[in-house]
């Protein structure tokens, strides 16, 4: 049996519902550059950095640094003002909190490793900043998912081992990413993450911690050693995105 000292949740679309306010803010971008946006489309934004974002969606157009400032406030200024609208019962998935303090009453340590630059906007509109010791965003890393750095960060950030975390997911972009960091991931709320990740449940609500963790063949850690002091695990943390990055 392995162990498992911390849990490391993407936001949109596995703790909280703001897909359809990431939806609506990519459409006005696309529009706004002369096309539009469907929801199928739309899956192949998810998990991916707002840069790489509009490289997919406008691939036959120079993307001066303007023209990316200018789509990027378009984007930022649509989803904030959705947000802002929003009531932390609107957005919050059924079964998060409980999950979340499950977690928390076993003696895991918690973390988000999300691509979104709001996620700690989005962390606060919900009133969940204190449930959670780290919040890995878009700008934490210089290379974003599939690639391994988020959750190496949160993982040193937190002060565990990678092979000692599980993730929570609802992109094939995550999933490849913690796994790639050589953690136990779970696929949510998304039928194509099923076949990557090393289990799978098409809504948070039907996910119980201690069940999750015995098919998983996991044991909470329960010796509450961390790696080190704030600095050192900082340190720790820079040289396994910097290792992955040369062996990537």
């Amino acid at each position: 049996m392995s162990v498992v000292s911390a849990i490391i949740f993407d936001l949109d679309g596995v703790l909280v519902n703001t897909i359809d306010m990431h939806y609506n803010a990519w459409r006005k971008v696309a529009q706004s550059g002369g096309r539009d946006l469907t929801p199928t489309e739309m899956e192949t934004l998810r998990g991916i950095r707002r840069s790489e974002c509009l490289q997919i969606l406008f691939p036959e157009m120079t993307l001066t640094p303007q023209k990316i400032e200018n789509f990027l406030q378009i984007k930022h200024t649509s989803f904030i003002e959705a947000l802002n609208q929003a009531k932390p019962d609107d957005i919050l998935i059924n079964n998060a909190l409980q999950l979340i303090e499950s977690a928390q009453d076993a003696g895991l340590k918690l973390g988000i490793a999300s691509s979104s630059i709001n996620a700690q906007r989005v962390i606060k509109q919900i009133g969940l900043t204190h449930k959670f010791e780290v919040i890995a965003n878009g700008s934490s890393v210089s290379r974003s998912k599939p690639n391994p750095d988020i959750f190496l960060w949160a993982a040193g950030a937190l002060g565990v081992y990678p092979q000692h975390a599980l993730v929570f997911e609802d992109s094939v972009a995550g999933i490849n990413a913690a796994k790639q960091a050589g953690m136990k991931t779970v696929g949510v709320a998304n039928p194509d993450t099923k076949v990557h990740a090393d289990t799978y449940y098409d809504t948070l609500s039907k996910i119980d911690l201690q069940t999750l963790l015995n098919d998983l063949n996991l044991t909470v850690d329960q010796s509450k050693h961390i790696i080190g002091d704030h600095h050192a695990r900082n340190q720790r943390c820079a040289r396994c995105v910097s290792e992955r990055h040369r062996s990537h």
